[in-house]
């Protein structure tokens, strides 16, 4: 196959690759967790490019208003959350804790309101909760992927303050 014709297949592929993952869903639960519980998500496997694969760790909140799904890496800490599988609700059961350091963060945004990083929030990522279960969009995946100091080399790993 001559080069100009390689060139054109390859960027037709990945042109095709990147409208479906705009609309392809990918199942991250069969149901939501409980009311006031969490779930950690297996962790998954998202290709950013051809070559190139992020891992990502994940868990779910049932709260008042609906599921939330975090990326579980403290702002603070620079690690997961949970020392223990589905340990992310603080004794009061009314907001999610890191147990490294007990910043606290709230059910509804990710938003820290008590310890050593008030103010920065944990990584949301959109879902949708249906028949099917919890599903999320592969674009989603990927954004998040992009945006993640989990994929950041640990000098290059900063903060993030919650947009104003």
């Amino acid at each position: 196959m001559p080069r100009a014709l390689r060139r054109l297949s390859t960027r037709i592929s990945v042109l095709h690759a990147r409208r479906l993952c705009h609309t392809r869903r990918r199942q991250i639960l069969a149901e939501a967790p409980s009311l006031f519980d969490t779930k950690e998500i297996e962790p998954l496997a998202v290709d950013i490019e051809p070559g190139k694969t992020c891992r990502l760790d994940l868990f779910a909140i049932h709260a008042e208003d609906g599921v939330h799904v975090f990326e579980n890496w403290c702002p603070h800490a620079g690690g997961p959350l949970n020392l223990f599988p589905d340990t992310f609700i603080a004794p009061d059961r009314q907001h999610l804790i890191c147990s490294r350091h007990a910043a606290r963060f709230r059910f509804e945004d990710g938003v820290c309101v008590h310890g050593p990083c008030v103010g920065h929030a944990l990584n949301e990522v959109p879902v949708e909760v249906g028949p099917d279960g919890i599903t999320v969009s592969e674009s989603a995946l990927r954004e998040l992927c992009l945006r993640s100091p989990s994929q950041l080399p640990p000098k290059l790993r900063r903060h993030r303050k919650q947009p104003a």
